[in-house]
């Protein structure tokens, strides 16, 4: 089963919905045995934001492993990806339930969409 939550980084919602929303969030990944993974969803042009350094810190504590996948990576240059991919795998070190590489993909351009549902794939055979 694949479970979407609410994106409540660069959402324009009132504060309060945001914090229902952490609350919500936290409620669902805390004690759940059967969570075999979690795809955190990050915005190749605007990196890593302040609310998805708290969930990262939120899942190393919970001990739920997870990907750091970037989407629309289609909108920077190889250089500017590389960079990125570089800088988020250095801040992916230092938190022990993340994997060490970046996912970087791109809906439009449909890179790295295989790769990922191939990962996908793999988790629910175990």
């Amino acid at each position: 089963m694949l479970v979407d939550l609410p994106g409540y980084g660069y959402a324009k919602v009132p504060r309060s919905e945001a914090r229902r929303w952490t609350d919500l969030v936290e409620a669902y990944l805390r004690g759940r045995p059967n969570l075999r993974r979690v795809c955190l969803l990050i915005d190749a042009r605007r990196g890593v934001g302040e609310s998805d350094r708290e969930l990262m810190a939120m899942l190393d504590v919970a001990a739920v492993p997870y990907w750091a996948v970037l989407t629309k990576c289609d909108k920077l240059s190889k250089a500017q990806l590389a960079d990125l991919t570089d800088a988020i795998e250095g801040e992916l070190a230092r938190h022990g339930a993340a994997a060490p590489r970046a996912m970087p993909t791109s809906a439009r351009a449909l890179s790295g969409i295989a790769e990922l549902r191939a990962g996908l794939a793999a988790i629910s055979r175990d």
